[in-house]
């Protein structure tokens, strides 16, 4: 019943699409910019840096000095270790 109610209703989605739709060509209006770039004076300089001088910083410490490495197991490694444990087979294992 779900299945021919969709197709009713695809068909009749369908069948007013082709119906709004004109075969009638109609120009396309661009629109038109009455006013063209000019030359002028350029704005002052302004800087993108902070106004306060040299910025320093004591204590830095590397990234890798703060985190603590993992030895992380690739998937498939961990997949492959899986299967071992588990005694299946795979294409490779012929």
């Amino acid at each position: 019943m779900k299945t021919i109610f969709s197709f009713v209703l695809l068909c009749s989605i369908a069948a007013f699409g082709q119906s709004t739709i004109s075969s009638e060509p109609y120009p396309i209006h661009v629109a038109e910019h009455i006013q063209h770039a000019s030359q002028h004076a350029v704005a002052q300089e302004q800087s993108l840096l902070n106004n306060g001088g040299v910025t320093t910083a004591s204590g830095e410490r590397k990234a890798s000095d703060v985190t603590t490495r993992r030895d992380e197991v690739s998937l498939g490694e961990a997949a492959r270790e899986i299967r071992k444990a588990e005694g299946k087979k795979t294409i490779l294992d012929k």
